[in-house]
């Protein structure tokens, strides 16, 4: 049976319609089509602002990606907080970071060495005609991305012999030493499994370092790092140990460890002594703790079954990080002084200032001059990095030169002019040839830059390389002048 409504019912419906098509219908009904109207329009500009919108957000995206601007965002983050942390941190806080910073470059600096050993030994252990293009193109183009893994096809795979056991592992840049741990005990998860491991491995180091400290004279006791010293060990070998635990493989981890471990008792002697003196009377030097550290690490190469080349490459490069990155932080570290601590802590600005704007105006003058369409660049050394050349090592000469006589006139530390300008242009210079002894090693190892945990700027190492050689001509002449 089919519903058919009366003609009331028909009337009643067409009045009803009407009222909601005229304009002087009640107020309800016209605010309802109002608001209809509003929101088709809103959508009609929405959608004619759309393209304008998208347009703005790609060019905000590409301007934050790029190299200047995380470059000027960076400095303007982290040269405030260093400045206020130096100025107002006690010596032990100061020299936590830079054991946070050893740990970091040594984590770096591993997986650096982990890439040359495996370009090296790919050429010396697969034959020419185990190699695709029987060059070592392909492994540059396995490396281009700098840590993206790249799987061999299979066709490839065939005609190549069985490389070594260690080659093969090193395919996978993904893969750290506790990988088969976490993928055989905790699904594949390695962030959980290097944070649990971390924790019985900085206890154990900490109980360790602090069974030692006992050793030491009683001049020690004296000193602020004593009363801190629990958790200065307890912080920074937990760090140290996810680092540590994020490397390549065993060999690499134990090398990060003993750095570390010679890093914090060249600290506890440099806290003993006066700034910047290497040996005061104590029963070590700092000389002879960063020796003993390199014996361990020999013994410990020595020690492992492996062939005889691949033994010396290991140790060959382990010794040379060992020398560049604690032999150069131990000069560092030697500004600390507990009695003299304005004083060190003057210098740390100072030195930190002078090679970072050197380094900046080296920067802004080679994107002036390629502005400017200035194409007649003298690179120092164009096989290791073109970036680097003699007109931009001469505005950060200038650059060096200015902000040390602003930063000594700010902070009050006096000098001769000529003696300021002498000692920041060899520090500039020094500190370049610092930036180009990095850049050659990660031109053999095929990379970019150390690491990415510092935006614009690559890893902790792409930081510091200028900083660890400037430190060198600073400590040595700088501190003699105003002391």
């Amino acid at each position: 049976m089919t519903y058919r409504p009366n003609d009331l019912t028909l009337d009643v419906a067409l009045d009803n319609m009407h009222e909601l098509r005229s304009p002087t219908s009640s107020t309800c009904t016209y605010d309802v089509m109002s608001v209809s109207t509003e929101e088709d329009m809103h959508m009609a500009q929405w959608r004619e602002d759309a393209p304008c919108l998208r347009r703005v957000g790609k060019r905000l995206q590409r301007a934050l990606g790029s190299n200047a601007v995380q470059r000027v965002l960076s400095a303007c983050l982290l040269a405030p907080l260093v400045t206020v942390f130096l100025w107002f941190s006690p010596a032990f806080a100061t020299a936590t970071i830079c054991s946070f910073v050893v740990s970091a470059c040594a984590y770096e600096y591993s997986w650096m060495v982990h890439r040359i050993q495996f370009r090296f030994l790919a050429l010396t252990e697969c034959p020419s005609n185990a190699v695709p293009g029987g060059s070592m193109e392909y492994f540059n183009d396995f490396f281009s991305k700098n840590g993206d893994t790249k799987d061999i096809e299979q066709g490839e795979e065939a005609h190549q012999e069985e490389p070594d056991n260690e080659i093969r592992h090193a395919m996978n840049l993904q893969d750290c030493v506790i990988t088969p741990i976490a993928n055989r005990y905790f699904a594949g998860a390695q962030r959980f499994t290097v944070v649990l491991l971390a924790i019985p491995v900085a206890v154990a180091i900490s109980a360790v370092f602090q069974a030692l400290l006992l050793l030491m004279p009683p001049s020690f006791r004296e000193s602020d790092f004593y009363t801190f010293r629990w958790l200065y060990s307890l912080t920074t070998d937990f760090v140290c140990a996810l680092f540590a635990l994020h490397t390549p493989n065993r060999r690499s981890a134990f090398v990060v460890l003993v750095e570390k471990a010679v890093f914090s008792f060249i600290t506890v002697h440099s806290g003993m002594c006066p700034i910047n003196e290497l040996s005061c009377g104590n029963i070590l030097s700092a000389t002879d703790i960063c020796a003993i550290g390199m014996l361990i690490v020999i013994i410990f190469h020595i020690s492992l079954r492996k062939q005889a080349l691949h033994t010396f490459v290991y140790l060959f490069l382990d010794l040379l990080g060992f020398i560049y990155l604690i032999g150069t932080m131990s000069v560092f570290i030697g500004f600390i002084d507990d009695s003299r601590r304005g004083l060190y802590r003057k210098l740390l600005i100072t030195l930190l200032y002078v090679v970072w704007a050197s380094d900046t105006g080296a920067y802004v003058a080679g994107k002036v001059l390629t502005r400017v369409g200035y194409t007649k660049y003298h690179a120092i050394a164009p096989h290791v990095s073109k970036n680097k050349d003699y007109e931009g090592t001469a505005v950060a000469v200038l650059w060096g030169i200015g902000t040390i006589f602003l930063v000594s006139e700010v902070i009050g530390v006096s000098a001769i002019s000529i003696e300021k300008s002498v000692i920041a242009a060899l520090a500039v210079v020094v500190g370049r040839m610092g930036d180009l002894f990095e850049s050659l090693i990660k031109r053999a190892a095929g990379i970019k830059h150390s690491g990415s945990l510092i935006p614009g700027h690559g890893g902790v190492l792409d930081r510091i390389d200028a900083l660890l050689f400037a430190s060198l001509v600073f400590s040595r002449y700088y501190t003699v002048l105003i002391t």
